[in-house]
């Protein structure tokens, strides 16, 4: 491990900053779709939020573990917010054909693919091809 200027650095801590770059990536996706079908950046954030409170909920527990159980999650507070989301995740794959990578200044291309991440992927900041 080595200090410069009293920080430390680690294989692990940098894998850290490097999922969390990813994550905040996603958000971002998530919240540029949801606004290119025409939501505010108020409700944007609002649903992001009850999204993000409904997975901390079923994570605490048990239920949100498989891909299905999310994604119903997530499909269901778009629903009730009058958000659909086939539409949703047509928009984060609009986003990803311009030039097959998104760069977001972080330093590290993200390749896009036909695997485009779904909008519950995108809203959960979480990586659900694993």
């Amino acid at each position: 491990m080595s200090s410069i200027s009293g920080t430390s650095s680690s294989p692990i801590a940098a894998a850290s900053g490097t999922q969390q770059n990813h994550r905040a990536h996603r958000r971002q996706e998530f919240t540029n779709a949801l606004k290119s079908l025409g939501v505010d950046d108020k409700k944007a954030a609002d649903i992001q939020k009850q999204i993000d409170d409904a997975l901390k909920s079923a994570r605490a527990s048990g239920g949100a573990s498989s891909r299905q159980a999310v994604k119903s999650t997530i499909d269901s507070i778009l629903q009730k917010n009058g958000v659909d989301p086939q539409k949703l995740q047509d928009a984060i794959r609009a986003q990803h054909q311009g030039g097959g990578h998104t760069n977001d200044g972080d330093g590290d291309d993200h390749p896009t693919s036909a695997a485009t991440p779904s909008a519950s992927a995108a809203a959960a900041s979480v990586d659900l091809t694993a």
